[in-house]
């Protein structure tokens, strides 16, 4: 059930407002540790009325609400009595909107200035693109990572696991692989098959085409499923020249409390989005070979030692996808919807 909360600010004009060209979506839950920063990355391009702000109230604990409605009052704030996760939150919002784009936007997220222009310019600028994403970096690194991903592959599972990658020149390696292997600033920049729903955003008219978010994934996964859906429904997806500061699954650790669930629900996603449209036999042969390659990076004595141990916990998340039975814990005894 929701209801709504602050209404927005009576505007007294003598010509119509326009409506906006973008609407972000924020979905709170355990967020007020970084929505201020979040917030005040938006506030030119929600000032100046060429976006909106619609978010979520996911039932959060916290007074991500309060930081909301004291930063943005003039946006929509939705409240739900329960924590329906993330896509079924973004799907609270969806009815909302009034902008021809729709920008997902992670609480923990800051946007450098003129991401949200850049975004939009794309889109504009390419119609056949469904959805953007800008390049992401983390606090403690100063080099943007690219954030588009493959689908799962087993090929290319193989080909990393073999070792075989490295025969490829830098440049095909970068696009057949993407991830951690495009730099930023060097050549063109490779189309992906998916990008993370961080800050992304999505173009009206693939929404009414395609559908939206997969509101059965709680959280993870979704991103990538509706991504397959938009190619699968002929639209592209890209990457622009833009930038923003992800601290990744800060909200997620805050509810779960451990890196290895939260490993287990983004491991559990991507496979049921992999089964949704590639199989179950499919997917469980992807998550051995992923679990597989991940066991060798962990014990691979050349690696950093924070390295081996971040392989080492997202393995045991892949060895669990095989083991369905075993569905990973939801936070105070939520089950995902489906």
């Amino acid at each position: 059930m929701v209801t709504g909360a602050p209404r927005r600010a009576a505007r007294v004009s003598p010509t119509p407002v326009p409506e906006p060209v973008v609407s972000i979506t924020i979905v709170l839950h355990n967020s007020a540790d970084h929505l201020e920063a979040c917030l005040r990355s938006i506030a030119d391009v929600l000032a100046s009325g060429w976006a909106e702000l619609i978010a979520v109230d996911n039932a959060s604990p916290d007074h991500s609400a309060a930081v909301v409605a004291r930063l943005a009052p003039d946006g929509l704030l939705l409240r739900s009595h329960e924590n329906v996760g993330f896509a079924a939150g973004c799907e609270l919002a969806r009815p909302h909107i009034r902008g021809r784009y729709w920008l997902l936007l992670n609480p923990d997220v800051e946007l450098a200035a003129g991401t949200v222009r850049a975004l939009a310019a794309l889109l504009d600028a390419l119609p056949a693109v469904a959805a953007v994403s800008p390049w992401l970096r983390t606090p403690d690194r100063a080099t943007p990572e690219y954030p588009g991903h493959r689908f799962p592959s087993i090929a290319l599972t193989l080909l990393e696991l073999t070792r075989a990658h490295r025969l490829l020149p830098r440049r095909l390696r970068a696009r057949t692989l993407l991830g951690p292997y495009v730099s930023h600033g060097r050549g063109p920049v490779p189309e992906p098959d998916w990008i993370p729903g961080a800050a992304m955003l999505l173009r009206g008219a693939s929404i009414e085409h395609v559908g939206g978010l997969d509101r059965s994934f709680f959280l993870y996964g979704e991103d990538l499923e509706w991504c397959w859906r938009a190619r699968a429904g002929g639209w592209r997806i890209a990457v622009a020249d833009a930038l923003a500061i992800h601290r990744e699954s800060s909200s997620s650790r805050s509810t779960w409390g451990s890196e290895q669930l939260v490993a287990d629900r983004i491991a559990a996603g991507i496979a049921r989005a992999c089964a949704n449209h590639r199989g179950r036999v499919y997917a469980l042969a992807y998550a051995a070979l992923t679990a597989l390659s991940l066991t060798l990076e962990a014990r691979d004595p050349r690696r950093p030692g924070a390295s081996r141990r971040a392989a080492a916990t997202a393995s045991r998340a892949w060895w669990r996808v095989l083991r369905p039975a075993a569905e990973p814990p939801m936070p105070d005894g939520l089950r995902p919807r489906r």
